[in-house]
């Protein structure tokens, strides 16, 4: 018989264990171990035992769901009312289908009773990132495109995708910075200078990223003056591990309103990308909206493929 109920402290050993049957994913970090469990996502201040929720047969783990809320708008608390079911997973058992469709049913359930009139699929940046440098990659965007078992159970399920992002990287193997009259004036202008131990700015930021090494590349003038350019970036532990590289992520790109902003882009980020390659770093990711084209013609211009698509789903509920 499947029986669900909350969290339990006994719990983890048995969650590895479904979560290592997954199928195998890009941004799915592999193996899984309690100690990864308990710093990324069990020790974050906002975790709620209830909101991790197991089904059993026959008093055996066999999958389980986790839902949760993201911050308000100040950073400084949780936001009842949009709630995200984070992550979803069913060990190799006959009735698989049918305990993810109840698992998700009962994720609602929870984000509902706590006061949520909108259902997201899928964790991002701003609601519910426990998984972040578990799954994705250099972000929590919703659900991979990889990820198909849990697109369909989505869909099914009434979801509607309200977002789309691309997955783009770029080896540094032998990266070279690109060369035009911008950029040359750009450098003698300029300089990046590397920044360790970047501060978060909220407590949400601090919950949820804190267990990460995130630093800054920050564009100064040469003849002095306030920071111009900032890109914040962090190596993508646990996942880069299991991808066998060295890899890091840009979180957040702060650029000058100008005309010239895309080309200010690249020289920002190339000059990030030489020092990173001078600290061991062979792969670079980037997260960002489909929409964002500005930012796209950036990235080609710095030599990005893109790897994979992540999906934002929403659920209205009905009052």
């Amino acid at each position: 018989m499947i029986d669900f109920r909350p969290f339990r402290n006994t719990d983890p050993p048995a969650l590895c264990e479904i979560w290592r049957q997954h199928p195998p994913l890009r941004g799915l970090c592999q193996p899984m171990t309690t100690s990864l469990l308990e710093n990324i996502v069990l020790s974050l201040p906002f975790f709620d035992r209830h909101g991790l929720i197991v089904a059993t047969d026959d008093q055996q783990p066999v999958g389980f769901v986790h839902a949760g809320f993201g911050p308000d708008a100040s950073g400084a608390a949780l936001d009842c009312h949009t709630g995200a079911t984070c992550m979803l997973m069913v060990s190799h058992h006959e009735r698989r289908a049918w305990i993810a469709r109840e698992l998700l049913a009962r994720s609602e359930q929870y984000l509902r009773e706590r006061g949520a009139t909108v259902l997201c699929g899928g964790g991002s940046l701003d609601r519910a990132p426990f998984y972040r440098g578990l799954y994705g990659g250099s972000a929590v965007r919703g659900v991979l495109e990889s990820d198909q078992a849990m697109l369909e159970l989505l869909r099914e399920a009434g979801y509607v995708q309200t977002a789309r992002h691309l997955i783009l990287q770029r080896s540094l193997v032998g990266f070279r910075q690109p060369v035009d009259r911008h950029q040359v004036q750009f450098r003698r202008s300029y300089y990046v200078e590397l920044l360790l131990d970047w501060p978060p700015t909220t407590w949400w930021e601090a919950c949820s990223e804190g267990h990460s090494e995130r630093f800054a590349y920050v564009a100064r003038p040469r003849t002095g003056g306030e920071p111009c350019g900032t890109a914040v970036c962090w190596d993508i532990e646990p996942l880069a591990s299991s991808w066998g590289v060295h890899a890091q992520g840009v979180a957040h790109l702060d650029l000058p309103a100008t005309p010239d902003r895309e080309s200010f882009a690249v020289f920002l980020l190339s000059e990030a990308f030489r020092l990173a390659v001078l600290d061991g770093v062979t792969l670079v990711e980037v997260q960002l909206p489909a929409t964002d084209q500005p930012m796209l013609r950036v990235l080609e211009k710095l030599g990005f493929e893109t790897v994979e698509q992540a999906f934002e789903f929403q659920k209205q509920i009905a009052s």
